[in-house]
């Protein structure tokens, strides 16, 4: 339940139960070759303000942008950690189709603009504090691929990356920085090397065309689709991405080994005292009402993890927090973590 609500919190819809276990058992990670992957990032190219001091008002932006769930945010987090400035949770009072509205001390802040489409340069943001315009960011492609980052961080985690697909180029490859680049792959070929390297159950397949690949995926060891124009119901995968994105993969894989660690953090403590009951019957002469009480230590001490563990809040914790390209934003570490914020 914990990782399920996590899961939710970046994106993702967890739709098998042992789903996170196996993409904790995950060594390789096959992409298919996904448009998301050939999409470059963007930076701020200009701050317009209104006699305003720009090193107060960036920090608030990226806060209000976190919530805007596009790369724009992104690029304000960017800018702001270029010049060593501290990102501050900021709350969320409404949002739109248009953009997002955040408390800024006693005002209220709001970023509008044009969802961003694909390729095309971002939509400039207008910043108004309580309806009255005070500001302009504009933004411009850098070149560098987006998803590249995301790779990065995969592969610090101790993944490998894989490419194929009947598009798949050694130069997207070399951009992305992955691993291994299979060129030319049909979904035929695709299914031929899942099944070959599922059976290690080190094989993990992403794919945006669902049915296309539907074979190679149900061959996998586990399947993540990533939402498209037809939504995430045309085949029932493991994990579903809710948006064209591999962002959240690298909070999922943390996410998954976490729960693995304190599922055996758990069992330990169910089985230790149970064994001791078994031990101290033969050699120690426990008594039966000895044997229950240790039992039931254990099972107190596993129902205690679970509890804790779904009051847990997630932003204080900065392995799972949202990050960016090259990790977190610095923070000021004097701040309560309830005013904590990863970027």
């Amino acid at each position: 339940m914990r990782r399920v609500r996590l899961g939710l919190r970046h994106g993702a819809v967890i739709r098998a139960s042992d789903a996170l276990d196996r993409l904790a058992r995950t060594t390789w990670i096959v992409l298919d070759d996904l448009k998301a992957l050939h999409r470059t990032g963007c930076d701020v190219a200009e701050l317009r303000t209104k006699q305003l001091d720009e090193t107060r008002l960036l920090p608030a932006l990226a806060a209000a942008g976190m919530w805007l769930g596009d790369e724009r945010g992104r690029a304000l987090a960017r800018a702001c950690r270029a010049r060593g400035l501290v990102i501050r949770r900021a709350q969320l009072r409404e949002i739109g189709d248009d953009g997002v509205a955040v408390g800024f001390g006693d005002h209220l802040l709001r970023l509008r603009g044009r969802p961003v489409a694909a390729e095309t340069a971002p939509p400039p943001l207008i910043v108004e504090v309580d309806g009255a315009e005070i500001a302009g960011v504009r933004f411009v492609r850098n070149g560098r691929l987006e998803a590249a980052g995301v790779v990065r961080r995969l592969q610090r985690d101790g993944l490998k990356i894989f490419l194929a697909g009947e598009r798949a180029t050694a130069g997207l490859a070399a951009g992305l920085g992955a691993d291994q680049c299979g060129e030319n792959m049909s979904s035929m070929t695709e299914f031929g090397f899942c099944g070959t390297c599922g059976d290690n159950r080190l094989l993990l397949l992403m794919s945006a065309d669902c049915m296309e690949n539907a074979l190679a995926a149900d061959e996998a060891h586990l399947s993540i689709d990533l939402a498209g124009a037809d939504g995430p119901e045309i085949r029932a995968s493991d994990i579903v991405l809710l948006t064209p994105s591999i962002s959240a993969l690298p909070a999922l894989h943390v996410l998954a080994r976490d729960g693995a660690r304190r599922i055996g953090r758990v069992r330990y403590a169910v089985m230790l005292p149970n064994l001791l009951c078994v031990a101290g019957a033969f050699a120690l002469g426990f008594t039966p009402m000895a044997a229950v009480l240790l039992s039931n230590f254990g099972t107190t001490v596993a129902y205690g993890a679970a509890k804790r563990a779904l009051r847990e809040t997630p932003v204080s914790r900065p392995d799972i927090g949202w990050d960016l390209e090259d990790g977190p934003a610095p923070l000021q570490q004097s701040m309560p973590p309830a005013e904590r914020a990863y970027a």
